[in-house]
């Protein structure tokens, strides 16, 4: 059936919504995203090279019954794998005993289309002569090998990576459930710039424009009689969420401005809540220029000459570090 486009949008139920910004999931982890995806077209191909045979070969219906064959067994009792099994170490499983068909190793077979994240050009350059790439979709046709084989790498270390992106939530859920008395834990990360705009704007500032720097800190501590109007205790906890927004002219995001955040959080708890703290955890992502650089492990190694308290900073696994901090910083 033929009909315009004006008429298929009058045509519409009134409970079809069209998809706003706010349903886009975006910051995704690219390992969970890529396996799915290439995960997905191994399995279009094996159902067309089994559709006129009479063998017979699992077709795992998820990335989870994939990863699940190349495992031993979980211990009895226990929600996870050991470890030895997550990293590939011990010599009972791994990705060999994912079984392939023969059609799926042929390296001069028929070209097959799939998908995978790579690099591509974007024809400009960096000041220093170097080719400026980013990352993308892309779909390629290769003989079967090469598709199989891209799978096989991603199943390598899939299973330890997404073991260490579950159990790291746990452990901090774990943690805030039961925050011991006079501990507070922070959850730190950078929005992006924001641009500073006024109302009435002239050319050249439009053209010029003033950007300011976001590190936003989800602040887990317990409640205060002073503050909150009641008293947290070992038998009656009560944990108040505080977002602390600092706010800085200087866009430079590296370990300076994080020690400085830390002194403002710092002052805050001392000064205007007043609450003692002997131990302060941190989650953060593992930036190389802001959380994790050598001069920031020389700042922790001075937190308790710096604050008085010891800081035990944890950080998540790659791609798994977003989360209500960075949503707060979107407001």
């Amino acid at each position: 059936m033929q009909i315009k486009q004006r008429k298929f949008e009058a045509l519409k139920p009134f409970f079809v919504k069209a998809a706003k910004e706010k349903d886009r999931r975006s910051r995704l982890c690219r390992k969970h995203v890529e396996i799915q995806v290439v995960f997905k077209d191994c399995m279009n191909f094996r159902k067309s090279a089994l559709q006129n045979s009479v063998r017979l070969v699992p077709v795992p219906g998820t990335v989870t019954e994939a990863v699940n064959v190349t495992l031993c067994p979980k211990p009895e009792g226990s929600p996870y794998h050991n470890l030895k099994h997550l990293q590939r170490q011990c010599p009972d499983c791994g990705v060999s005993k994912f079984a392939f068909l023969p059609e799926e190793l042929l390296k001069d077979g028929l070209a097959t289309k799939w998908r995978r994240y790579n690099y591509i050009s974007t024809g400009k350059f960096l000041s220093s002569g170097q080719e400026k790439k980013k990352i993308a979709l892309i779909t390629k046709e290769t003989p079967p090998h090469e598709l199989f084989s891209y799978f096989s790498s991603l199943l390598e270390d899939y299973p330890y990576h997404s073991f260490m992106a579950k159990w790291q939530r746990e452990q901090m859920d774990n943690l805030l459930e039961h925050l011991p008395l006079n501990e507070i834990a922070c959850v730190h990360d950078y929005s992006e710039s924001s641009c500073c705009r006024q109302q009435d704007e002239i050319q050249s500032e439009y053209f010029d424009l003033a950007q300011v720097s976001l590190h936003i800190s989800v602040l887990y501590r317990h409640a205060v009689d002073s503050v909150d109007g009641r008293e947290s205790t070992e038998d009656e906890p009560v944990i108040i969420k505080e977002h602390i927004f600092v706010i800085s002219d200087d866009v430079t995001q590296d370990y300076d401005s994080v020690h400085k955040a830390q002194e403002l959080i710092d002052k805050y708890l001392k000064d205007e809540i007043k609450v003692q703290v002997v131990k302060v955890h941190e989650f953060t992502d593992g930036s190389p220029a802001q959380y994790k650089p050598r001069h920031c492990v020389r700042d922790l190694s001075c937190c308790l000459a710096d604050f008085g308290y010891q800081i035990n900073r944890n950080y998540f696994e790659t791609c798994h570090a977003k989360g209500e901090q960075g949503a707060a910083g979107q407001m």
